[in-house]
C-alpha cells in the first residue's frame, strides 16, 4: 500500500507525527485560514453576493472531476421533481465554446444547445431530466 493509503486507512504503522501528516496538518490549517477569511469577507459585505428569491442547492467541492457531482445533480433534481419541487440547473458549462454569458441548453421541454456549444454535462443532464430547465454561464 502506497502512504497515502495508509493513511486514509488509518493504518497504525504510519507515525501520528509521520512528515506527509504534518505537512498536510499544516495545509489544512493555511487552507482554513482562507475559507475563514474568505467567509468574513462575505460576512461583512467586501465581497459581494447575490440573494436569490428562491431556495438554492449548491453542489460541488475542491476536486475538479470525477467524484459524482453530475450524479448528485440529476439525483436531487429528479427527488425534488417526485416531491412536487420545479428544480432548475445552473451550471458553469465547462467545456462548452458559447461566448454568450447565459446559455440555456434545455427550458425544460425542449433541448436547444448542442453538447460543443453548452458543454457535455449540462447536455447531459438536460437531456436525463426532461421538464427541468438547464442553463450554464460562467458567473453562475
Amino acid at each position: 500500500m502506497v502512504d497515502w493509503q495508509r493513511i486514509w486507512n488509518d493504518d497504525k504503522k504510519i507515525s501520528c507525527f509521520s512528515p506527509l501528516r504534518a505537512t498536510l496538518f499544516f495545509l489544512s490549517l493555511f487552507y482554513r485560514l482562507i475559507v475563514n477569511l474568505r467567509n468574513w469577507l462575505y460576512n461583512k459585505q467586501l465581497i459581494s453576493s447575490v440573494r436569490l428569491p428562491c431556495p438554492v442547492i449548491s453542489v460541488g467541492n475542491i476536486t475538479v472531476g470525477g467524484t459524482g457531482k453530475t450524479p448528485c445533480v440529476i439525483m436531487l433534481s429528479q427527488m425534488l421533481q417526485a416531491a412536487g419541487y420545479r428544480p432548475a440547473v445552473i451550471s458553469r458549462g465547462y467545456g462548452g465554446k458559447s461566448a454568450q454569458k447565459i446559455n440555456i441548453v434545455s427550458d425544460g421541454r425542449k433541448i436547444l444547445l448542442d453538447s460543443e456549444t453548452a458543454g457535455d454535462e449540462p447536455l447531459l443532464i438536460a437531456q436525463l431530466l426532461p421538464g427541468v430547465p438547464v442553463i450554464t454561464g460562467a458567473k453562475r
